[in-house]
């Protein structure tokens, strides 16, 4: 694709050992793994002297703890021209994607999991509402059944830091002044890792234009399919989403965050990008 230099960035160090395997078995070649949160990407692209000019990623947006944090990050790189291209399955516009994904959201609250070929170990198996009760009551010993209870469900979408911190307001005030931004969005309390994190999309697009990027988020479209039947449905979807433009997206199975850098300097002479990785 005439892509010079290619760079994986993964949070999870199983994945980055697993995918230099996979990249030489595969002959498709990778020019650095960076093993890290997005903090960590940046600094070594500065240490390194690398100049990028795109970051992708499919599925993993709706898994970052802090977007706000994440996208600030990313705009320290503005002295290089480079466009973000994020595409997420957690469509909040999609009535058919919003159902399948509050299921997992509300088994992934409430219901222990099971250990299955592929879990990732950083992952708790653990009910997330179960973690909080527990982290809770380790850190404040004094509170009653009733007081871990309500904590544990109104702290929901929170990692551990962020639960002291109210349990911390709860101490002082006998409550708590967050607020869930919908009710089945839930994390893991452990890593902060988001299950299918629904986001609105124009809040969205305004965090990524405050951390001083333009931005698009428009529908994506539906992959082709062997059978004649799904896919001639397909392509009726497809044109349907082109036609509709934005309000496509009741009817996209996914959405694409499309953001881009004004240009402050000489473009590179070789092409680099980001790959994040899946979860």
């Amino acid at each position: 694709m005439g892509i010079g230099t290619v760079i994986y960035n993964d949070i999870y160090d199983v994945s980055c050992t697993d995918v230099g395997s996979l990249s030489n078995a595969l002959g498709l070649t990778l020019d650095h793994i960076v093993c890290g949160d997005v903090d960590e990407l940046v600094s070594y692209l500065r240490e390194n002297a690398i100049s990028i000019d795109a970051i992708t990623s499919y599925d993993v947006l709706e898994y970052i703890y802090d977007v706000e944090s994440h996208f600030r990050s990313l705009s320290c790189l503005r002295d290089s021209r480079f466009r973000i291209v994020y595409a997420s399955g957690a469509n909040i516009e999609n009535p058919r994607q919003v159902r399948i994904l509050k299921k997992k959201q509300i088994d992934a609250e409430y219901k222990i999991k099971d250990k299955k070929w592929g879990h990732k170990e950083r992952d708790t198996l653990e009910s997330f509402l179960q973690v909080r009760k527990n982290m809770i009551s380790e850190y404040a010993p004094e509170l009653n059944l009733e007081a871990v209870e309500q904590l544990a469900r109104s702290t929901r979408g929170l990692i551990q830091r962020d639960i002291e911190r109210c349990v911390d307001e709860f101490r002082l005030r006998g409550g708590i002044t967050y607020r869930m931004d919908h009710p089945t969005n839930t994390c893991d309390p452990y890593t902060g890792n988001w299950c299918e994190h629904l986001m609105d999309c124009e809040w969205l697009a305004q965090v990524v234009k405050n951390a001083g990027f333009s931005v698009e988020i428009m529908p994506g479209r539906y992959h082709k399919y062997e059978s004649l039947l799904r896919r001639g449905a397909t392509m009726l979807l497809n044109v349907m989403i082109r036609l509709l433009r934005r309000r496509g997206m009741v009817i996209a199975p996914y959405y694409v965050v499309c953001a881009d850098v004004a240009e402050q300097g000489p473009r590179p002479a070789c092409c680099s990008a980001v790959l994040h990785s899946g979860r």
